[in-house]
């Protein structure tokens, strides 16, 4: 039969040893699941890629047409009917003016976010590689 301090000994090595490797896992687990380090790294290493990706998700979100829902009010007292509809020309009439105003202010919005992206990702750069 084994010596109990020689096998004592072995045993606590080889502990240490298995807590020693795990401790490393965990330090390599933790690296890859980092996730903020790693988003980080991607934006400096293809800046003009997520520059150009956030232009487009901006872009699409723009493009959602806004929820219109009706909502109809009634007297305490009237039966429950719904109000009269506007006439379609007056409808027609208010959206084309802010249609008009918002297809003229798009464009120059979208201008301005892009320059101040590009400006921001540009001194983002020249900092971290200074």
């Amino acid at each position: 039969m084994a010596d109990p301090i020689k096998d004592k000994d072995f045993l606590t090595e080889r502990l240490e040893e298995d807590r020693q490797k795990m401790a490393l896992q965990v330090s390599e687990i933790k690296k890859d699941y980092n996730v903020p380090n790693r988003l980080k790294t991607s934006i400096q290493k293809n800046p003009s890629a997520w520059a150009i990706g956030a232009l487009m998700t901006g872009f699409l979100i723009s493009r959602i047409p806004a929820r219109r829902k009706k909502i109809y009010l009634w007297p305490e007292s009237s039966p429950r009917e719904p109000p009269p509809e506007l006439p379609p020309a007056v409808l027609k009439r208010v959206g084309s003016r802010t249609g008009k105003v918002w297809s003229l202010i798009k464009p120059v919005i979208s201008a301005y976010i892009g320059r101040e992206i590009y400006k921001r990702v540009k001194r983002w750069n020249q900092e971290t590689a200074g």
